[in-house]
């Protein structure tokens, strides 16, 4: 996930069921300070290699949404209902210590000393994977991992062009939420949400809840991509919001047997 790629969500389209953890452990294990480390992710960019490890499995799945790996995907991981420790450990072009940072609910750390070269180990540093340990001041740790440098794949399969059974659910839930029509908003809502949403209906009209929504979500949108993986779909899409042209990605769950719009995020299309 990229950090300038703004989350927007509305309170009428919520869901209040939370996504399973689905991963496939990375081989990691350790202690940090009274914490012990059991998974990690590594990522390279443009600053160097990225080494995190946590306290508490990374959601794979969730980080795949929008196909990349960075430190947003580690902020969201710290996030509730988590509350995850991290531990950083970032390496140079040369795979030399180039600091560390350490992070948990309440506040963070970064920090460098000359002192943490002695400490680390590499048993393998090459374009696509990373492994060895670290030991310095708190951390003693062992980590092992495949290293993502461009586009992540999502799991499961393609879905048709027109996004199949969950991109009928996104268009139905753009069109009603464009018309500001509740009625349909509350047929396209989980049914624990639809009381509330109905309430929200009755108050002036439901006017400043609607153009709450209105203003987060595209007026349209055509999808163009997206795949499926059990009960949870990711759905490309090109929109326009307030005027301006958006890509979008909107991620659609099934529960109980029917599709709902979990969340709609946008950026400015370049």
């Amino acid at each position: 996930m990229n950090p300038s790629k703004p989350r927007l969500l509305t309170a009428l389209v919520a869901l209040a069921f939370a996504s399973p953890i689905v991963h496939a452990a990375a081989p990691a294990s350790g202690k940090v300070g009274d914490w012990t480390v059991v998974d990690a992710i590594a990522w390279r960019d443009s600053a160097g290699t990225h080494v995190v490890l946590s306290d508490k499995p990374f959601d794979r799945s969730a980080i795949a949404s929008d196909r990349t790996m960075d430190s947003s995907d580690v902020m969201s991981h710290q996030m509730d209902p988590l509350d995850a420790h991290t531990y950083e450990v970032r390496l140079d072009a040369e795979g030399a210590v180039d600091g560390t940072s350490l992070s948990m609910p309440g506040g963070s750390s970064f920090s460098f000393s000359s002192d943490m070269a002695g400490g680390l180990k590499l048993s393998k540093n090459d374009a696509n994977h990373v492994a060895g340990s670290f030991a310095y001041d708190i951390a003693d740790v062992r980590f092992d991992v495949p290293v993502v440098t461009g586009e992540l794949p999502r799991p499961g399969k393609l879905l048709p062009k027109d996004g199949g059974e969950p991109g009928k659910v996104f268009n139905a839930q753009i069109a009603a939420i464009a018309k500001g029509d509740f009625d349909a908003l509350i047929k396209l809502s989980p049914p624990e949400h639809r009381d509330s949403i109905a309430a929200s209906a009755k108050k002036d009209g439901g006017k400043m809840e609607m153009m709450a929504a209105q203003a987060f979500t595209p007026s349209k949108a055509t999808i163009t991509s997206g795949s499926i993986d059990g009960d949870k779909a990711w759905l490309d899409f090109d929109g326009v919001q307030g005027g301006e042209a958006m890509k979008g990605l909107a991620i659609v769950e099934r529960k109980d047997g029917a599709w709902y719009v979990r969340n709609i995020e946008v950026r400015q299309a370049k």
